[in-house]
C-alpha cells in the first residue's frame, strides 16, 4: 500500500510526444505496416485487441462464488432472488454492475477538456461524433448535426445524455468503441516512459500495451464520476497482477492489513472513495515498473495476459481434443471467452472451428474414465426434458485441467440468467464488498463517536458530582462554624441582658426609695424637692461599670458580626451544559446567600427597657 500511494502522489506532467515530430507510415514506403502513426492510425480492430494464442486461465474468476453472485442479484420485477422460490429463467440484475461499453467515449471527451472543468467546446467534439456514426439510430446520423449549436460548449452531462439517447444499443461494439475513442485521444496518453519522443514513427508494440491499458481501465471505472477513474483498490489489484506477470515481486512493508483495518475504523474520513484517473494510472505504472522494462517484450506480454483476461473476458485457453456427435476426435486450441466457447484449427492459425454458445438450458458432465479417455467431460444442450439438441465432448490431460474446464464453464453457463459474464461478475462483486465494507466501518465510526460522546459526557457527570460532594461538604463546615459564631453572639446577647437586668433591679431600688422620701417631705420644702429630683435624675443613667462591660460587649458582638459576614457558602457550576442545580431548602443549599441575609437578626439595634 505504501508503495502504491507513493506512486500516486507523482507529478502527472509527463512529457507527452510532439505531433509534429510524427509522421505517417504510408508516407515513407520502407516503413512496414508493423509501425503506428500517432496521428493517424490505420490499424483495424483486429490488429488491436490481443489475441488469445497463449495458454492461459483467469485464477481470480475461478474462486468466484456463484451462490455469493445470485444472492447479491436482483430479479428485473424487483424480486430478490431466493433459490428455489425465484424463477431461474427470469433475468437478474446485478446490485453494483454497470456497463462499460460507453466508458471509452467519456474517455475521449475528458482528452480534450484540458481542465477537468466539464465543458468542452463544440468544435473539439466535431471528430469524436463522427467516430459514433456507426452506432447510432439510423434516424440519428450523421450524429454532429443533431448536437445543439445555440452554444458554443457542451457540458459533459449534457453530452452523456445526448450520447445515450441516440446510440442504438443493437449496434453497440465495446472492443470497436474502445478502438475508436482510442484513435481520436491516443495523442494524450502516448506519453514518456512508454514512448521515445525521440521516434517518428512508434512501434506499434509500445502502442498496444497503452491501448490494452486503457481498455482494462474503461472496463474498471466506477460509475457516475467525471473524469472518468478507477477505485484506488482496483489500482492495486492490477498493478499486483501486472508485477505478477512480470515476475516482480510486490512489496508491502508499511503496515499489516490488521493495522489498516483498525486506522480505518478510527478514522472513517481516511476510507473516503480515493480514486485514480488514467494518467495517475500511467504514472504509477511508470514508476513501479520502470522505464527500462517497460520498452521490453515482458511488459508487451503482461500487458496481453491483462487485457484478455480484464476485457476480453478470456477466461481460459488451452489445448484439447473434441469431438461431434458421429465425427472424429480432433485435437482443437480451446477458448472459453464469455458466454462462447471456440474452437480454433491451432494455436497460431487461430482459424475458427466450432462455436457453442453457452446458454442456461446447457450442462456440463464429467464422464467415466475408460482406457484412452482418462479425463474428459461433455457440454450437453437439451431441448426438453429428454431431448438432446447439441452434445460436445472433450478429452484434457490431467484430471486438474478436467476441474478446472468443468467448473469454469458451470460458472459461465449458471451466469447466463444474469447476462453478465464472469469477468463483469467478478468486478461487481468486489465493487459491491468495498461499498459494503466501507459502509460497515461507516456504521462502526459512527457508533464509536456515540460511544467517545456518551463517554465523556458520564466523565464530565462524575466529575460534577465528585465537584458537587466537594462543595456540599464545605458548605457543611461554613454552616457548622456559621451557627458556633451564632451561638457565641447569643452568649453575648445574654450577657448584655443579664447586665441591663441587674443595673435596673438597682436603679427600682434606687427609685424606690427616693419616692419614699419625696412622698415623706412636704411640698412647702421645696429645696428637698429640688435635691430628690436631682438625686432620682443620677439615678437613672447607667452607672460607669456598665457601660465598660457594655461596650466590651458591643465590640465583642461587632467582631463575631464581621467574622460571619465572610464565611460564604460555595457554589459549584457544573462542567456539562444540561447539568443544572435545583433549588434547596435543606443545608446543602448551594445558593449563593448574601451576609445581610445569614445575620439579618444580629444587625437589629440593642433596645434596652
Amino acid at each position: 500500500m505504501q508503495q502504491l500511494n507513493k506512486t500516486m502522489s507523482l507529478r502527472l506532467e509527463r512529457k507527452s510526444v510532439s505531433p509534429s515530430l510524427l509522421k505517417s507510415p504510408s508516407s515513407n514506403g520502407s516503413k512496414k505496416g508493423g509501425h503506428h502513426d500517432k496521428k493517424g492510425g490505420h490499424a483495424s480492430l483486429k490488429s488491436r485487441l490481443p489475441i488469445p494464442n497463449i495458454d492461459l486461465e483467469d485464477g481470480l474468476v475461478s474462486q468466484l462464488s456463484i451462490s455469493d453472485v445470485l444472492h447479491n442479484c436482483v430479479a428485473t420485477g424487483g424480486l430478490q432472488w431466493g433459490g428455489d422460490h425465484a424463477t431461474r429463467r427470469s433475468p437478474l440484475y446485478h446490485r453494483c454492475y454497470s456497463d462499460s461499453s460507453l466508458t471509452p467515449i467519456w474517455m475521449a471527451y475528458h482528452s480534450v477538456d484540458m481542465k477537468s472543468s466539464g465543458d468542452v467546446s463544440l468544435s473539439r467534439l466535431q471528430h469524436l461524433t463522427s467516430l459514433l456514426n456507426p452506432f447510432t439510430i439510423e434516424e440519428k446520423r450523421p450524429l454532429s448535426d443533431h448536437i445543439r449549436r445555440n452554444t458554443h460548449t457542451v457540458k459533459f452531462l449534457r453530452f452523456r445524455s445526448f450520447v445515450t439517447d441516440n446510440l442504438d444499443k443493437d449496434l453497440i461494439n465495446a472492443e470497436q468503441i474502445a478502438t475508436n475513442c482510442w484513435e481520436f485521444c491516443k495523442s494524450r496518453f502516448l506519453v514518456v516512459p512508454f514512448v521515445d519522443e525521440n521516434e517518428s514513427i512508434v512501434p506499434e508494440s509500445r502502442v498496444e500495451p497503452v491501448f490494452w491499458l486503457f481498455c482494462i481501465f474503461c472496463r474498471l471505472a466506477e460509475p457516475g464520476f467525471y473524469p472518468p477513474s478507477i477505485d484506488y483498490e482496483e489500482a492495486e489489484l492490477l498493478m499486483r497482477k501486472m508485477m505478477a506477470c512480470l515476475g516482480v515481486p510486490w512489496s508491502n512493508s508499511d503496515h499489516g492489513t490488521e493495522d489498516t483495518q483498525s486506522t480505518l475504523t478510527e478514522d472513517y474520513e481516511s476510507t473516503k472513495l480515493l480514486l485514480v484517473t488514467f494518467q495517475q494510472l500511467l504514472s504509477i505504472t511508470a514508476e513501479m515498473v520502470g522505464s527500462d522494462l517497460i520498452r521490453s517484450n515482458a511488459f508487451y506480454r503482461a500487458t496481453k495476459w491483462l487485457c484478455l483476461t480484464e476485457f476480453c473476458d478470456v477466461l481460459k485457453v488451452n489445448t484439447m481434443q473434441m469431438k461431434k456427435r458421429g465425427d472424429h476426435w480432433r485435437k482443437r486450441w480451446c477458448v472459453l471467452r464469455g458466454f462462447t466457447f471456440t474452437s480454433y484449427s491451432s494455436q497460431h492459425g487461430l482459424h475458427v472451428k466450432d462455436k457453442i454458445p453457452l446458454n442456461e438450458n446447457m450442462n456440463i458432465e464429467s464422464l467415466p474414465p475408460t482406457q484412452d479417455r482418462k479425463f474428459h467431460f461433455r457440454i450437453v444442450e437439451k431441448d426438453g426434458d429428454f431431448k438432446i439438441k447439441r452434445e460436445e465432448q472433450f478429452i484434457v490431460n490431467s484430471e486438474r485441467e478436467l476441474r478446472e474446464w468443468i467448473n469454469i464453464i458451470n460458472m459461465s453457463i449458471k451466469l447466463y440468467q444474469t447476462r453478465m459474464t464472469a469477468k463483469y461478475a467478478e468486478i461487481a462483486e468486489r465493487r459491491f464488498e468495498r461499498h459494503r465494507r466501507r459502509d460497515s466501518l461507516k456504521e462502526v465510526s459512527e457508533k464509536r463517536k456515540d460511544v467517545h460522546h456518551v463517554r465523556s459526557t458520564l466523565q464530565r457527570i462524575r466529575q460534577d458530582r465528585q465537584d458537587l460532594k466537594e462543595t456540599v461538604a464545605e458548605n457543611y463546615k461554613k454552616r457548622e462554624l456559621q451557627l458556633e459564631m451564632l451561638a457565641r453572639m447569643d452568649a453575648v446577647y445574654d450577657r448584655l441582658e443579664e447586665i441591663h437586668k441587674k443595673d435596673r433591679d438597682v436603679q427600682k431600688l434606687e427609685n424606690d426609695k427616693i419616692m419614699e422620701r419625696f412622698a415623706a417631705t412636704p411640698a412647702e420644702n421645696v429645696t428637698a424637692v429640688c435635691n430628690l429630683l436631682a438625686t432620682h435624675d443620677h439615678g437613672v443613667k447607667l452607672s460607669r461599670d456598665v457601660i465598660e462591660q457594655r461596650a466590651i460587649l458591643e465590640s465583642e458582638l461587632e467582631r463575631l458580626r464581621n467574622s460571619q459576614s465572610y464565611i460564604k457558602p460555595s457554589i459549584c457550576a457544573p462542567t456539562h451544559p444540561h447539568v443544572q442545580h435545583r433549588d434547596a431548602d435543606s443545608c446543602y443549599d448551594t445558593r449563593t446567600t448574601s451576609s445581610s441575609e445569614i445575620s439579618s437578626d444580629l444587625n437589629e439595634p440593642l433596645t434596652f427597657r
